[in-house]
């Protein structure tokens, strides 16, 4: 006999019209529509092998705890382990133009014929 999962998904009106919403758009990546089918098939009593048909590497029961603990914003990307840059962006920026300059005094480029 199967196992039953504690994380039971009963969907408002809102939840379901913004997870539809999110399944169904091309634009989003496709990480985030992955995440609404699951939670959608599973609240429609679908087996766990067929919300797990939407991706092998996503993690069903994972995206189902996090929805039943957090919800829709349970589904949103988290940041990531690692530190942040070691330099700014703009400095990044001054490095790259310093180092697309020509050198002051050097030999000049002759023009392509």
């Amino acid at each position: 006999m199967p196992r039953e999962s504690p994380y039971t998904i009963r969907l408002s009106h809102d939840e379901r019209a913004v997870l539809e919403g999110r399944a169904r758009k091309y634009t989003l990546p496709y990480r985030d529509v992955t995440r609404a089918q699951i939670v959608l098939w599973r609240s429609r009593g679908c087996a766990t092998t067929k919300s797990r048909r939407a991706s092998t590497s996503a993690g069903t029961s994972k995206w189902r705890k996090r929805f039943f603990e957090q919800r829709v914003a349970g589904l949103d990307e988290r940041p990531r382990r690692g530190g942040p840059g070691l330099s700014p962006p703009e400095v990044a920026v001054e490095i790259k133009a310093l180092a697309c300059e020509l050198p002051a005094g050097g030999p000049r480029p002759t023009p392509a014929l």
